[in-house]
């Protein structure tokens, strides 16, 4: 990963290498950058200079990450094998603060609309699991 001045986009004005893992997503807002890494890493940068603000093991493989005000979004693969959704909270020590229990199909890529309060997640049979807050789900009565 690198930061390039793209006026002149000559030479890397930072560089960060890892030789055990790679990026396998990144998220830029509020000059923050969030990385998450193939060994189950995720980073959170000060994306002015890099300097680390922050950093946790979520499993064995990170597939996605998402920053949002006032959240970290993360598809991590778990130590066991499977794929869950996990949200983090924000701040020096980031906390879980809700998993999903375990995707029952291999998650492609997800996205997450704050203003609808919907998380959308495409998965590789060609399926979209959509998560809604209970207050948006409308129950119909049985007569």
């Amino acid at each position: 990963m690198m930061m390039v001045d793209r006026r002149n986009m000559s030479r890397p004005v930072l560089f960060e290498y890892c030789q055990d893992a790679y990026k396998s997503s990144l998220s830029l807002q509020r000059n923050q950058l969030l990385t998450s890494t193939s060994d189950g890493k995720v980073k959170l940068y000060d994306a002015t200079n890099f300097h680390v603000l922050q950093t946790y093991s979520v499993g064995a493989f990170t597939r996605q990450s998402l920053l949002q005000h006032g959240a970290h979004f993360v598809m991590a693969r778990c130590k066991r094998g499977y794929y869950k959704f996990l949200m983090y909270s924000p701040g020096i020590r980031s906390q879980k603060r809700c998993s999903s229990h375990q995707l029952a199909a291999e998650p492609a890529k997800f996205d997450y609309s704050s203003k609808m309060k919907t998380l959308a997640i495409g998965n590789g049979d060609s399926s979209i699991l959509f998560c809604l807050p209970t207050s948006q789900i409308e129950i119909e009565p049985v007569l």
